[in-house]
């Protein structure tokens, strides 16, 4: 299943994409896809973003890379799908595996 990234205010695949690929039942308020594959959409990947928590420009190819090498298991996309840079994920997933260690 792919996950769409945000791109002006929607999850949605970049327009260059969807020009060269075919995505089946693909609707405009989507947020994913079973056909889409964000690391093949390089606009999507390398669009210079400001994360919503720290306002740090990043690129999705840089956030997706330093969250999931940190969070083995755990994807940014599912979560995050460029809303934040990939420090800020970690800080949120940090948070919250400390809040479940309070209630243990």
């Amino acid at each position: 299943m792919g996950w769409f990234s945000l791109i002006n205010g929607n999850f949605k695949p970049s327009d260059n994409y969807l020009k060269s690929h075919n995505l089946e039942d693909y609707e405009q308020d989507d947020v994913e896809n079973e056909d889409y594959d964000v690391e093949e959409d390089d606009d999507a990947m390398n669009m210079t973003r400001t994360c919503d928590k720290c306002g740090k420009s990043f690129t999705l190819a840089d956030a997706i890379m330093e969250y999931d090498s940190f969070a083995d298991g755990t994807s940014y996309m599912e979560n995050y799908a460029g809303e934040i840079c990939g420090e800020c994920a970690i800080d949120e997933l940090e948070d919250a595996w400390r809040e479940a260690d309070q209630y243990q």
